[in-house]
């Protein structure tokens, strides 16, 4: 009996914690503070024929992306913010934000499901967010035409269809006149509280002039707890029953 309590008390304490973790939103943070984004889509993924005009780096005039932080709910598998950092007031416009909410290892990083497009600097509600009907090959990105040639900034209109037309990101000075300004896309106040992720997701943003890309990509943490709650529970068994063979 005392075996079964202390077996139900660590399961209790097993399910405490698993609750714990996935009620904890959760960030992933790209830092491109050097002008190498060290977590993927570094001049679009390091694909070549997508940075003619560049090597080595991604940063070429302005905007400067200093980091981008993304932000999502492992309970309910959504996807709520997206941060862009800039280093001074250097937002080109139009922007683009892409979003890819089914991405997993070894997959297609720019199956893009969400597209957000803004065109005004200091306003948060004249921006666009649409849903990309398919990725196959009539997929068309729309290309920087100068400065940074032939890198894509946009998807064409005739693959998208507007969730949103009054959908933008908040522009906003941190700590001062000449410090850093923040773009803030917050998808929380949609319907259903953000933007459902059903597997890993893969977020990019580009300026007009593709002048400084940022993105990156992850898994949504599986319930690792689940597996933290499953292991843990074997072990506390596999004990017990070890205790009642001898």
């Amino acid at each position: 009996m005392k075996t079964i309590t202390r077996l139900s008390l660590a399961a209790a304490t097993v399910l405490l914690l698993s609750n714990n973790v996935n009620a904890a939103p959760m960030v992933f943070t790209v830092d491109d503070s050097l002008g190498q984004a060290s977590g993927g889509w570094n001049n679009w993924n390091n694909d070549a024929s997508l940075n003619p005009t560049l090597s080595g780096h991604d940063e070429h005039g302005k905007p400067l992306v200093e980091k981008m932080s993304v932000y999502f709910d492992n309970s309910s598998n959504l996807l709520t913010k997206v941060e862009i950092l800039l280093d001074g007031d250097t937002r080109e416009l139009f922007d683009s934000l892409f979003i890819n909410t089914d991405y997993t290892t070894g997959a297609t990083w720019d199956s893009w499901d969400y597209f957000v497009r803004d065109s005004t600097r200091y306003t948060n509600n004249d921006g666009t967010l649409s849903k990309v009907n398919s990725f196959t090959n009539e997929y068309i990105y729309t290309t920087d035409p100068s400065g940074r040639q032939g890198n894509p900034n946009s998807i064409n209109s005739s693959k998208l269809t507007t969730l949103n037309s009054t959908f933008g990101p908040s522009y906003t000075a941190i700590g001062g006149v000449s410090d850093d300004w923040l773009i803030t896309y917050d998808f929380s106040n949609l319907n259903g509280g953000g933007l459902a992720l059903t597997g890993g997701f893969f977020v990019a943003y580009s300026p007009w002039c593709s002048n400084d890309v940022v993105g990156g990509g992850a898994p949504v943490p599986e319930p690792a707890t689940m597996l933290l709650l499953g292991t843990g529970l074997a072990g506390l068994f596999g004990v017990a029953r070890r205790r009642k063979e001898k």
